[in-house]
């Protein structure tokens, strides 16, 4: 009995002499005989030992390089040099094993320069437009299990979004993916999955929140489903949205869900207005870990505007960081990923766009190189859209300028902002281009006066 009593006396003297870095590799054992690394969601205490131990993420997404001679790890070093710390990749493999080999392969790569790795699973999609769905949703259980315990305790998994830009239009599609993922969400939970839980539930910032139709049952579940995360994982590519206030919108939709930490896993849009800086003096300020979309121009579809099927050289770059070459699109962006940081309470983030929105050399002179401009000129927008249509077919001008008349706005602003889009959409239509003077010398002395 003596010795009894003393070996649990040291065993107890073990247990209380291991570090605080051990204990964070102590898995709580499941009551659950059939399941026994099974855990519940995090609190809010363990979400934010996560972020503490990992972020702020600086990470980029679509991991490619502009050539087949690139290889992954050239490609990985030079994220690194820029500042990156993580990538996020769309992982192929038609089974299981595949699956968790690629992710292997990459996670392998990714700890080599110092980066972590944060897996999409792509397959759910594929099981789901399948006939037989009840088929499908018993394979795609062993396809989530099976990957789970591969990875359970693998630090270099940041985190798992486990379905990427669920359906959220299609009423049908869309409740029967939010069922779907919900499940997926107590699998990985019962695999004791060790990294965070999340879904890019949420990529719909580009709608307003006011806008009454957002209030609905899809809307509801989506919540419901996302309420089940770990962390909160969303898509912005619209952040400089009403004066840059898109983003303390979506931090208020998402932390009404519950509060968590936040990453944008999919952002950078130029020609949305969300660029570099705009996008990440948001992010510091709300201290939101983000992805960007795309470190090289590699794919004709992420280097042009959604919907144009050609380049326009006087646009800006679509997403992406870097040409071809490596050349920076624009230098100035690439401070602000090497110095991001979460900013204090209170500390401004923001330079401000006098700074931060000057274009580059290159652009300005790329946008000299379209064809010569030849075009009228006319002191109001009515006279203006007159002209566009007296010439919209003779293919003699290509421009047109126009003064706005500030008294216009003043008078009446809906009827301003009307007239200006009658004239822009009749000049697009003519394939002609707009030139409009904000203010004249008489409605400065008017300002004046």
């Amino acid at each position: 009995m003596k010795k009894t009593f003393l070996w649990i006396v040291q065993i107890l003297l073990l247990i209380g002499s291991i570090s605080l870095e051990a204990q964070e590799k102590v898995f709580l054992a499941s009551t659950s005989s059939k399941y026994p690394y099974e855990r519940g969601q995090w609190t809010k205490a363990e979400a934010d030992a996560w972020q503490k131990k990992y972020g702020p993420i600086i990470g980029v997404n679509h991991p490619m390089g502009p050539n087949p001679d690139m290889s992954r790890l050239e490609y990985l070093k030079k994220a690194k040099e820029l500042g990156f710390n993580s990538v996020r990749m769309f992982v192929g493999g038609s089974t299981a094993d595949e699956y968790i080999a690629n992710v292997k392969s990459w996670a392998d790569d990714c700890a080599s320069v110092g980066m972590t790795l944060s897996p999409v699973i792509t397959c759910p999609g594929g099981y789901f437009s399948q006939t037989d769905q009840s088929a499908a949703l018993v394979s795609l259980e062993k396809f989530i299990r099976k990957v789970i315990q591969a990875f359970r305790g693998d630090d270099r998994i940041v985190l798992w979004d486990i379905w990427n830009e669920p359906e959220m239009y299609d009423e049908t599609k869309c409740l029967g993916q939010m069922a779907w993922i919900k499940k997926m969400v107590v699998w990985c939970r019962q695999e004791g999955c060790t990294q965070p839980i999340t879904c890019s539930i949420i990529w719909d910032a580009s709608i307003p929140e006011s806008n009454a139709s957002n209030k609905t049952a899809l809307r509801e579940a989506r919540n419901e489903a996302e309420a089940m995360m770990d962390l909160h994982n969303y898509h912005d590519y619209y952040v400089s949205e009403n004066h840059n206030q898109n983003t303390a919108v979506m931090v208020a939709r998402i932390k009404a869900i519950s509060d968590r930490p936040l990453v944008c896993t999919e952002c950078l849009a130029r020609v949305t207005g969300a660029t570099i800086p705009r996008t990440l003096s948001e992010f510091a300020k709300y201290h939101i870990n983000f992805y960007v979309w795309g470190l090289y121009a590699s794919n004709y579809n992420w280097e042009v505007k959604w919907g144009r099927s050609t380049y326009y050289a006087w646009e800006p770059l679509f997403h992406e960081m870097l040409y071809a070459d490596g050349e920076a699109y624009n230098p100035s962006e690439l401070p602000w990923i090497k110095n991001f940081k979460f900013a204090a309470e209170g500390e401004n983030t923001d330079p401000g766009a006098e700074v931060t929105e000057m274009w580059s050399q290159r652009r300005a002179w790329k946008w000299m190189s379209r064809d010569a401009t030849k075009g009228l000129s006319y002191s109001s927008v009515s006279e203006a859209l007159t002209g566009v249509q007296n010439h919209a077919t003779d293919s003699i001008y290509n421009s047109v300028h126009v003064n706005l008349n500030i008294q216009d706005y003043l008078t009446n602003q809906t009827t301003f902002f009307s007239d200006l889009d009658n004239l822009l959409s009749a000049a697009d239509k003519a394939g002609m281009t707009v030139l409009p003077t904000l203010l004249a010398g008489d409605d400065i002395n008017r300002a004046m006066s």
